[in-house]
């Protein structure tokens, strides 16, 4: 795996959550959400429905956030503030990972196994053409995935140590973490407003 994250670029995973879970996160990592039920923990979810059926896992993208989901959790909880995690891309070797070049909720993958995924092939279908949408024409980074709703399913909790930054939502809520989180140099944590906004080829996917 280590050579197709080298041959794409690929530096960080990402991860979108309300800012209230930020405090928690940074103690805990990230928790699936079955182990935040086990342990007793509080939490304010994005998704209240997961319709990919596994509570089990985490569900990460690479490159850029699934900005159809993100912004449709913006509207359902518009009082909450955001940030967007940068996870080291050794989430990919070191933990079980299925991989869907599709959302994973797509009805395409409703029998599918998710352990039929997990192997090198199910990820350079995430980089792939995907029906009559050519990657060549949507003038995407290498390190993008095709579908913006690609994502990666992760059977296991991520620790905290694998957050290597920060997007935040504006300035002030960056100053307030690097002066909260001594462990994020400046420029690891940044106001990154593009990442709460559609991907660059939004209009294939309309």
């Amino acid at each position: 795996m280590q050579d197709r994250l080298t041959g794409r670029g690929i530096k960080y995973l990402v991860h979108f959550t309300k800012y209230s879970n930020f405090p928690s996160i940074m103690i805990n990592g990230l928790l699936r959400r079955t182990e935040l039920d086990r342990r007793g923990l509080c939490y304010n979810f994005n998704d209240d429905m997961r319709l990919d059926r596994h509570p089990e896992t985490l569900s990460v993208s690479i490159g850029f956030p699934n900005y159809k989901m993100f912004y449709r959790a913006r509207q359902d909880y518009a009082d909450d503030t955001w940030v967007v995690l940068f996870l080291h891309p050794n989430v990919l070797i070191q933990k079980p990972c299925a991989y869907y070049a599709r959302n994973a909720a797509t009805g395409c993958y409703k029998d599918t196994n998710p352990q039929s995924l997990q192997n090198k092939a199910s990820f350079d279908a995430m980089f792939s053409d995907i029906g009559p949408v050519k990657r060549s024409d949507l003038g995407i980074p290498d390190h993008f995935t095709t579908d913006p709703q690609a994502e990666v399913l992760v059977f296991a909790d991520i620790e905290s140590k694998y957050i290597i930054g920060v997007g935040a939502q504006n300035d002030a809520q960056r100053a307030e973490i690097l002066y909260n989180y001594t462990r994020f140099k400046d420029k690891s944590v940044q106001s990154l407003p593009q990442l709460f906004k559609p991907r660059e080829d939004y209009e294939h996917w309309t």
